[in-house]
């Protein structure tokens, strides 16, 4: 094997005193003088079967460095130096070992800047670093391709890109890429982005964490700390909190925690939201909303397995507009409601402004009765009242249901009375009964709206058009039944107010179709209004009566004028 030693460096092999210098001509062991070949190029030729420095193993072909190590001189100062600094290596002639200082206990310095593979001599990429086990930086036993060790501060790993690129960190397997984290760059802040890969297609982002600390998932600018976004068409959960054994804490099996600081720093949770799981049957739970109340946090509504809200404490409060709907039953003051509004024992009220309001009452069954009156709607003393007070004057409105206690299909009726500057309670002015009649001033009213006094309005309708009747015929002898009318004057037993009219049982026997009698009291009326039909008759049948007798007058008159003319002629 050949030793080529270029000239520009001085080699000092100690141990077998050999001392080659720059520019000799001859190599000398001790004082004797060997003058070994010298090439074309000057250098020296060493043609020996091995070389061994600090030990007395030989191998052939060989160069071979006991522990002392190999130390490169500057020319007059012996330091530390780099192993093919300035040289390069063939492929094949590097295999393994260690750099170290002379002293065993000191680290090998490498150069200000290292470059391991610039070339691609030893089969290394260009500019790059090939390891075929595992890497440790800080530790000797790494336990991963890659392991970095810090035992004080400010320790970990470091990617750092020039101007304003983005790191990437990269996950493969098999050759394909699987997902990423990327921190990147924009407007000289910056955000840390996760993605994945998609079945059938390529990466993309899922998860971002922003300059400010917001998190978004399925969004790339979050507006809380925790943004997340469903994009999917069909149906998907966006946010699920499992608990892999929720029957060891059948008090707290999921449990949504809202917390704060108060000014001291005193963390505290303000609110929860809580998935329970029912401690007989734990495939049946509940869901509850707490607040906290006097440094405690206290259940405050629930949603049941059946679908129920209760509100333990407060008041349920609905403001907004729009409407409110419930499809099955309402119960206040019980928990089973039979009806539509189910109200029970305290009954429901609304308290009313300085000015104006509405209260419903629920008052003593002496005083209002206790009855159902239909499946629909149930009444236990039920009142409703309504003060109004402008100055010295007040108004109390009620309206109240008085069937008797415990009548079955009760035919009771809905009243209303009312009061005026605190006077007497005048009940019962208004009545709609459960035949669907409005009496005003009367409590049994007959007709659809009867009214005891005078009724005044600008005009009256009559329905009459010809597609709502049949059996249609002239009135018979309108004249002479109207003839039969009489019309009288008189004082109402009520008021002793005077008026005129008829009498309904004289008005009976002529024209039937114009009294009703009230199937209660047996009172009759008069169909006033109606009466404009015969009256019309009469005055047609009187007309023609008026016209025979001018015609006959006028017949007459002729007969006359014959008479007188004749007379005259005569008499000449």
């Amino acid at each position: 094997m050949k030793y080529r030693f270029f000239y520009s460096f001085i080699i000092t092999i100690a141990l077998c005193g050999f001392v080659l210098y720059q520019n000799a001509l001859a190599l000398n062991l001790d004082t004797t003088a060997v003058s070994p070949g010298l090439d074309g190029n000057s250098n020296y030729i060493f043609n020996i079967a091995g070389l061994s420095i600090g030990t007395t193993t030989k191998t052939a072909n060989t160069l071979r460095v006991g522990t002392g190590g190999i130390i490169f001189s500057d020319g007059s100062t012996q330091t530390a130096g780099f192993l093919g600094s300035s040289q390069t290596v063939s492929a094949g002639n590097v295999s393994q070992g260690v750099f170290g200082y002379p002293s065993a206990s000191s680290a090998f310095a490498f150069p200000a800047a290292l470059g391991i593979g610039i070339n691609t001599y030893a089969g290394l990429p260009a500019n790059g670093l090939y390891v075929a086990g595992s890497v440790g930086i800080g530790t000797t036993a790494p336990s991963s391709k890659l392991h970095v060790y810090g035992s004080g501060g400010n320790q970990g790993l470091i990617l750092e890109a020039s101007d304003t690129s983005d790191d990437w960190i990269t996950f493969k397997s098999g050759g394909m890429t699987l997902g990423g984290v990327m921190g990147g760059w924009a407007t000289d802040t910056g955000y840390l982005r996760f993605d994945t890969k998609v079945a059938g297609g390529g990466t993309t982002e899922k998860m971002r964490i922003t300059s400010t600390g917001n998190v978004g998932i399925g969004t790339t600018s979050p507006l809380t700390k925790l943004h997340a976004v469903g994009s999917s068409a069909t149906n998907i959960d966006v946010l699920t909190l499992e608990n892999t054994d929720i029957t060891s804490n059948t008090t707290r099996a999921l449990s949504l925690n809202f917390v704060g600081r108060d000014t001291v720093g005193n963390q505290k949770t303000v609110s929860a939201i809580r998935a329970v799981v029912d401690q007989i049957n734990v495939n049946d739970g509940y869901l509850s909303i707490h607040t906290r109340n006097a440094n405690t946090l206290t259940e405050q509504i629930r949603i049941n397995k059946s679908g129920d809200l209760d509100v333990f404490n407060g008041v349920l409060r609905v403001a907004g507009t729009g409407n409110t709907t419930i499809a099955g039953n309402v119960g206040i003051g019980t928990t089973n409601p039979s009806s539509k509004l189910d109200v029970t024992t305290a009954g429901l009220g609304v308290t009313q402004t300085t000015t104006s309001g509405l209260a419903l009452v629920n008052t003593t069954a002496a005083a209002l009765g206790a009855q159902q009156i239909s499946p629909a709607l149930r009444w236990s003393g039920f009142g409703w009242k309504t003060d109004v007070t402008a100055g010295s004057q007040a108004v109390d409105f009620r309206a109240f249901v008085t069937p008797v206690q415990g009548t079955a299909n009760p035919t009771g009726y809905l009243g209303f009375g009312s009061s005026v500057n605190g006077g007497a309670y005048s009940d019962n002015q208004l009545v709609i009964t459960t035949a669907g009649n409005v009496g005003i001033g009367t409590t049994s009213p007959g007709e659809k709206l009867e009214v005891s006094g005078n009724v005044k309005a600008v005009s009256f309708l009559y329905s009459s058009d010809f597609n709502l009747k049949k059996d249609i015929s002239i009135i018979p002898n309108a004249l002479s039944k109207v003839l039969q009318l009489q019309g009288v004057s008189f004082k109402w037993k009520t008021n002793s107010e005077p008026s005129i009219g008829f009498i309904a049982q004289d008005v009976e026997k002529i024209f039937p179709d114009l009294v009703r009698t009230d199937p209660v009291t047996k009172l009759k009326s008069v169909q006033y209004g109606n009466l404009v039909a015969p009256l019309v008759e009469a005055v047609k049948a009187q007309q023609v009566q008026i016209e025979t007798y001018k015609k006959n007058q006028e017949d007459q008159q002729k007969q006359i004028d014959e008479l007188t003319e004749k007379i005259k002629l005569q008499v000449r």
